[in-house]
């Protein structure tokens, strides 16, 4: 029988656990949660540890993560936590997800004001961390790395990425959506069609002509950890370091999709003007880089604009909604699609 504190494992994982450390735990914390992975702060032998398991679906999420991070554990690519022991599909042999056990890391989650404050500091150890990840001893031995989830490796890329998203939006079927969500469907659809998607064809006309040519010439592959920004990053108020972590989505891509993704990560109102230092530490030995990462820039806000409009997208929960008895449901999910409506009118601001 499992202990109590035991509950967000399966027997098999637990007893994978117990002898992975090699002492049963003494304690079990569900510290972040969701659809992709469930986190877990777990304690044994009195020290901290955090337990991660991954649900199937076709991201690789588990093999991403875990081949990212034995790269670096490997080359002492510092600032990441340690990967203790995993236990991968293939090792599996019935219904339990895969599973990985890492090191603790020191710190909190950084909030905006304290980033704003040191903004250059921090930044620059951001940079550090890349510059680290792609040193030649570690790209030249990570050739059995997946490409990143969602990587972009040209120009005309990274358009496609928002007509693809837009077309999406447009061709969503409203059909189960309730009354009181109607107006508000109605309204992101005008907003798309008279004012993001004019202002789209700005940006698009302007890529354009800044790469000329180019806009389907092949970028330099890079190492990236993907989804990188300070959302994934641990401050150690003793020591004033950031720590990274997740990388589900890792793997190699192009420096313009990463640096792109950083500056627009809407979590943190990142300077734009650091982007030539950013790329000097991080990537010194790819010319240009900083013209074309200021021209991609605005198609990156214009992404998370339309990433804010995903709320609309979720037809089983909009079901769910609309035969919903309580009232009260009904109105938080419109009042979370409004709030995401919002969001993504500021991102398109912030391109133009």
């Amino acid at each position: 029988m499992l202990p109590s504190f035991a509950q967000w494992l399966d027997e098999s994982s637990f007893r994978w656990l117990e002898k992975a450390l090699g002492v049963a735990p003494e304690s079990i914390q569900i510290v972040t949660g969701g659809k992709n992975n469930r986190g877990l702060q777990v304690v044994a032998n009195g020290r901290p540890y955090f337990v991660k398991q991954y649900f199937d679906d076709d991201c690789h999420r588990f093999h991403r993560e875990t081949a990212f991070t034995k790269l670096l554990q490997k080359h002492q690519v510092g600032a990441v936590a340690q990967l203790i022991d995993c236990r991968g599909a293939s090792e599996l042999g019935g219904e339990e997800s895969e599973i990985a056990i890492f090191s603790h890391l020191s710190g909190q989650l950084p909030n905006e004001i304290c980033i704003s404050a040191k903004q250059d500091v921090y930044i620059q150890q951001v940079a550090n961390f890349i510059a680290s990840v792609n040193q030649d001893v570690v790209s030249q031995d990570a050739s059995h790395l997946l490409p990143a989830r969602g990587g972009l490796s040209l120009a005309a890329e990274f358009i496609r990425e928002i007509q693809r998203r837009m077309q999406s939006l447009f061709s969503l079927e409203v059909e189960n959506v309730s009354d009181l969500e109607t107006p508000l469907y109605e309204s992101m659809r005008e907003w798309l069609k008279t004012v993001f998607e004019p202002a789209f064809r700005r940006v698009e006309k302007q890529v354009m002509h800044d790469f000329g040519d180019d806009l389907h010439a092949p970028f330099e592959r890079v190492l990236s950890p993907s989804d990188i920004g300070f959302h994934n990053t641990l401050l150690d108020s003793e020591t004033d370091t950031l720590s990274f972590f997740d990388f589900e989505y890792s793997g190699w891509d192009s420096a313009e999709k990463l640096v792109t993704d950083f500056f627009a990560q809407p979590r943190f109102e990142l300077h734009a003007h650091w982007i030539a230092s950013f790329c000097e530490i991080a990537f010194p030995k790819q010319p240009n880089l900083v013209e074309r990462c200021t021209s991609l820039l605005p198609l990156s806000h214009l992404k998370w604009a339309l990433i804010f409009l995903n709320e609309f997208k979720h037809p089983d929960d909009e079901r769910r909604l609309f035969a919903s008895k309580h009232q009260e449901e009904r109105n938080n999910a419109f009042k979370r699609k409004q709030q995401q409506l919002d969001k993504a009118r500021h991102r398109v601001a912030r391109a133009e």
